[in-house]
């Protein structure tokens, strides 16, 4: 979801002076004594977030405090204007593009954050606008991307921003040691890093994905009752009892697979999870981030947890959100007719974790008012059990 968050990431403008006499170019080192620190500013939106920032030893340090916002739903962007430091007139031949890159760090990983370059002209926030997994607490990440079909004439306002998004219900740090945007002519941008997974990724054709691994787990543990096992949940539909995987507002779906065989570094491109829906119920008013599912990593739980695990036995006194990654994987609608297929878009980073067992599955959480069964691995119909599907390389 979070479709309207970007229509206003861009509202506040200023001006930076840097000009290169071949290739403009903005370049922010944090660790610089002249940084120009009443050019930055930082916003937050949609939940309840606050979001700071102050100089660190090695760049600047972001601070998002999320305690109050309890739905998780929030966003938080660091940004300044570099219309001043570029070459507007280059920038507005054919073919010309812009390449935003930064090196940045966070003990909270894995988390991601996105990277844009919206412009006074911008009126789709997701075209130049890209996600970068920060897999390794305390590591420095160096992502970038160069955006397509960049339009901007002098005069345009031009934004380079960094934003988190949804990273849970606690405090977090990310810093940033260097920020920086070249105008780039055609055929002349280095490589992207990271790599980038575009805002709500296309969802492959399923038929374009060769392998498929069935999960060979499918459960739920209940936040409300840790000590009782879930594993026999059932929903009773067309006048029986199925059995399930619920998700409800304390109920959490889990999802595991055997890959053993599997190299991840034979993984190409992005997977697809598919689960069939058995039953939905969910509030009538649609309401902006409520009623969809979110998909998330499992983080730390034991690599041999099965499906009759407790929600208990699965978090061993850990809080649920050090155990399972409270950012989404993706956060997207249920189709409500039984028996169809929901496609949800696992990126590459993810999936290598997952893969690897370095993650030990996919949890299912509810967000905002929703409960939906999907049909569980016991099923009669292999067709709508649990699915990844994904390509590998020879």
């Amino acid at each position: 979801m979070h479709v309207m968050r970007y229509v206003f990431l861009f509202l506040f403008s200023l001006v930076i002076c840097f000009r290169s006499p071949v290739v403009a170019q903005f370049v922010e080192d944090f660790s610089d004594p002249g940084v120009e620190w009443d050019q930055w500013r930082v916003f937050s939106g949609d939940g309840k977030a606050q979001i700071d920032f102050s100089p660190s030893e090695t760049g600047v340090r972001l601070t998002v405090d999320a305690t109050e916002d309890h739905r998780n739903v929030w966003w938080a962007v660091f940004q300044r204007n570099v219309e001043a430091a570029l070459d507007l007139k280059a920038l507005s031949k054919p073919g010309v593009e812009l390449r935003i890159e930064a090196r940045v760090r966070t003990p909270h990983a894995p988390r991601r954050i996105n990277l844009s370059i919206p412009t006074s002209r911008t009126t789709d926030y997701h075209t130049n606008l890209m996600e970068f997994d920060i897999g390794r607490p305390n590591a420095w990440h160096r992502v970038a991307f160069t955006t397509r079909g960049f339009e901007a004439f002098p005069g345009d306002r031009i934004v380079v921003q960094l934003a988190m998004i949804d990273w849970g219900t606690r405090v977090y740090d990310l810093e940033i040691a260097e920020l920086r945007v070249d105008v780039v002519r055609p055929g002349e941008a280095k490589p992207d890093l990271g790599p980038p997974v575009p805002y709500h990724p296309p969802i492959p054709d399923l038929n374009s994905l060769t392998t498929v691994v069935e999960a060979n787990r499918t459960t739920a543990i209940d936040l409300a009752y840790p000590q009782i096992d879930h594993s026999d949940w059932h929903t009773y539909v067309g006048n029986a009892w199925q059995p399930s995987i619920g998700v409800g507002p304390s109920r959490i779906g889990l999802l595991g697979w055997d890959f053993s065989g599997i190299d991840p570094e034979r993984i190409a491109g992005p997977a697809v999870l598919e689960l069939s829906t058995l039953a939905v119920s969910s509030k009538g008013e649609r309401i902006y981030d409520m009623g969809v599912l979110r998909v998330v990593e499992i983080l730390k739980a034991d690599s041999d947890w099965g499906e009759s695990v407790t929600a208990e036995a699965l978090l061993k006194e850990r809080p649920w959100d050090s155990v399972i990654n409270p950012q989404m994987i993706i956060d997207w609608p249920i189709e409500p007719a039984p028996g169809t297929s929901n496609q949800f878009v696992i990126s590459v980073p993810v999936l290598k974790r997952i893969v690897s067992g370095e993650s030990q599955g996919i949890a299912l959480l509810a967000l905002g008012g929703l409960e939906v069964a999907f049909h569980a691995r016991g099923g009669d119909a292999p067709e709508l059990r649990p699915k990844l599907y994904l390509n590998l390389e020879p």
